[in-house]
């Protein structure tokens, strides 16, 4: 029979060493990956290490070593495809570097994200990368005194707290309205989620009241529509969003801060009967995958989401390396592109 293996115990570089006929120290040596122990020795360690499915103690280890492995990430939801590229950038870059993730969702809640903060630097990860530049005062004091590498993305600021990647949401919302407006366009409305100063919905939303006022239009009518990040829930803020249309039969262009908003909005009309863009226009922001298969496809800004997480991630990865001890200040720019909605 067999022997009973205890579920609840784990092999132990003891264990390791013992069955490799070595000691603890050199098994030590041969897993930090030190070549000068002898090759057979190190051979035995590993395979030692297979035969037993022995893990490594990161968490002892960087406890030694000061360095823990981890890159924690924080994004505002991890439902549906918005920020997937994002930590798919990451994920990539990081993998060469033999990094892993930690993931916190904040909810679009700076509150919330102050306590996912908290909680992740508890964690001793060795650098964080977090979307957005708004945070608590607390939050942001514990990221400047966290002694680790910060990558704040998906927007600018003039006062980042380490190394920023991304692009100037106002500047994006400007010239896409703008752009509208040189279209022909002038009865415009805007539908957004809820605005907090400093957000990067509010950003949007000062870049388009700016662009119409520089034109000489008025901002017109607007609405906050909820369920504004969730996609299974968009056709519900489309529904908001053909009502509201339906109460300003005048508007003729339609701007939403955020593109799952404008699907459910380009959905809902054409289902009602209102043709897009002959009755009214509609423009979005972000260009997630379904922009381009609804119908009508969608015109959008189209935001860089896996170049800024791979440049934020390859900015830490430098830093950890003792490559460049500089925070870097990187501006992806953006795209807007013209589809059938607009």
């Amino acid at each position: 029979m067999a022997d009973r293996r205890d579920l609840n115990s784990r092999p132990t570089l003891v264990d390791v060493a013992r069955s490799a006929g070595v000691s603890p120290m050199t098994a030590s040596r041969v897993l930090r990956g030190e070549q000068t122990v002898q090759a057979t020795a190190r051979e035995a360690v590993h395979a030692a290490v297979a035969r037993l499915g022995y893990i490594p103690n990161q968490i002892a280890g960087s406890l030694r070593s000061s360095r823990s492995g981890i890159i924690s990430v924080i994004v505002p939801t991890l439902t549906g495809s918005v920020f997937a590229e994002t930590i798919r950038g990451i994920s990539d870059t990081l993998n060469e570097f033999d990094y892993q993730l930690m993931i916190g969702e904040s909810s679009y809640d700076i509150e919330r994200e102050e306590k996912v903060i908290a909680a992740l630097i508890q964690r001793r990860p060795d650098g964080i990368i977090i979307a957005g530049v708004k945070h608590t005062v607390r939050a942001r004091s514990l990221l400047q005194s966290a002694g680790i590498p910060i990558a704040e993305i998906w927007d600018q600021t003039t006062h980042p707290i380490d190394s920023v990647v991304g692009f100037s949401n106002y500047s994006a919302a400007y010239d896409i309205t703008k752009a509208l407006f040189e279209k022909g366009y002038r009865s415009f409305a805007l539908a957004t989620g809820p605005v907090v100063p400093g957000n990067r919905a509010g950003e949007r939303t000062k870049g388009y009241e700016a662009a119409l006022r520089d034109h000489g239009l008025s901002p017109g009518p607007s609405i906050v529509v909820p369920y504004y990040h969730f996609l299974d829930r968009s056709l519900e803020g489309g529904n908001v969003v053909a009502d509201f249309l339906a109460q300003n039969p005048s508007v003729d262009c339609l701007f939403c801060t955020n593109e799952l908003i404008a699907i459910g909005a380009v959905v809902v009309s054409g289902r009602r009967g209102k043709r897009v863009p002959q009755d009214v226009a509609i423009a979005g922001f972000g260009d997630v995958e379904a922009t381009s298969i609804i119908t009508p496809a969608l015109t959008t800004v189209r935001i860089r989401g896996y170049e800024m997480g791979q440049r934020a991630a390859g900015i830490l990865a430098r830093r950890l390396s003792g490559e460049t001890a500089e925070p870097e200040i990187i501006d992806v720019g953006y795209e807007i592109v013209w589809r059938d909605s607009a």
